[in-house]
């Protein structure tokens, strides 16, 4: 029963936010009816979870203060990565680069993965495991802010560097955060294995899918504001307008003689100008925003760290014990 409910309440939650910004959330009256049936499963999983001598899940264990600290800066985490998969891979589709384009850009993002997998490797250790994720989200925090300077006339070569990057921060973190939870599970001689699993799952899963939501829907706001405020500048009144307009008909002057067929062709190539732009600058917003959220997720980390540390020396200062 609590699987069966589960599996339902995560399916109808995956196919609203997944679906959500592709169909719109206002646009498609099932999308709230997925969320508003989710919400009863998920309740009574916990509240079944909850009085069982041996549950499948342990309620009680996944809501102490330290699992709840490491679901929320493995959630950030997985988050920022929709930056490199929503973000900078179709602002350069928009641009018309096809798979044999990007092709040298995958490898290098594998590139950074396999290195942020070897530094994982060649650093880990239970103290580590922290500064490790921490690393993670200010790599990722510089790629994304690295990618708000973008232009029209980015191509792969221009963000190289920061997927790079941004691969292996993705990899960093993975790594460290499985084995902190787990360190958690063995020295409680794995009783809740399912527990773990079950959290680590839904962190990894709900922070993609929130986070390309959040991408794309952000993404066509960023976009509405941009393009009313460049339609706002580009009018037909305007000198300037008019000089590049005329610019982008004289294109047509060899395939079209009518001078208003090609007025009307320099004004819808124009028009196509603007909308690229605002996309773009939409894009850096997104960018910034990410960015700013990968640097909010380290500052959380620092201040649970802080918090360790002072807690750590009360505790040897007055003799307590740690919560």
């Amino acid at each position: 029963m609590s699987f069966a409910l589960y599996a339902v309440g995560f399916a109808l939650f995956s196919a609203a936010i997944g679906l959500g910004s592709y169909l719109w959330w206002t646009n498609t009256p099932w999308i709230a009816w997925c969320l508003i049936g989710a919400l009863p499963c998920f309740a009574l999983v916990i509240c079944i979870e909850y009085v069982r001598e041996r549950p499948l899940i342990d309620v009680r264990w996944l809501t102490a203060a330290t699992f709840v600290r490491w679901a929320t800066i493995a959630i950030i985490c997985r988050f920022v990565q929709s930056e490199q998969s929503v973000g900078v891979m179709t602002m350069l589709r928009d641009f018309g680069l096809a798979n044999d384009d990007i092709r040298p850009l995958s490898l290098a993002i594998l590139g950074g993965a396999i290195a942020g997998l070897a530094v994982s490797a060649w650093l880990v250790t239970p103290a580590r495991l922290i500064w490790l994720v921490l690393a993670s989200l200010l790599l990722a925090a510089c790629a994304a802010y690295l990618n708000s300077f973008s232009s029209t006339l980015t191509r792969v070569p221009q963000v190289i560097v920061s997927q790079a990057m941004m691969g292996m921060a993705g990899a960093m973190f993975i790594g460290p955060s499985f084995i902190f939870g787990l360190g958690r599970v063995l020295a409680e001689r794995g009783v809740r294995m399912t527990s773990f699993i079950a959290l680590f799952g839904i962190t990894q899963s709900v922070g993609t899918l929130v986070g390309n939501a959040f991408t794309q829907t952000y993404l066509y706001h960023a976009q509405q504001y941009h393009l009313a405020d460049l339609a706002a500048q580009t009018e037909r009144s305007d000198t300037t307008v008019s000089a590049l307009t005329t610019t982008l008909s004289s294109q047509y002057l060899s395939v079209l003689t009518d001078p208003a067929l090609r007025a009307a062709e320099g004004v819808q190539a124009l028009s196509q100008q603007v909308v690229l732009n605002a996309r773009v600058a939409a894009y850096n917003d997104v960018f910034l925003a990410i960015s700013a959220i990968a640097a909010f997720g380290a500052l959380i980390l620092l201040c649970f760290m802080a918090a360790g540390r002072i807690r750590v020396f009360l505790d040897q200062r007055f003799g307590r014990t740690t919560s």
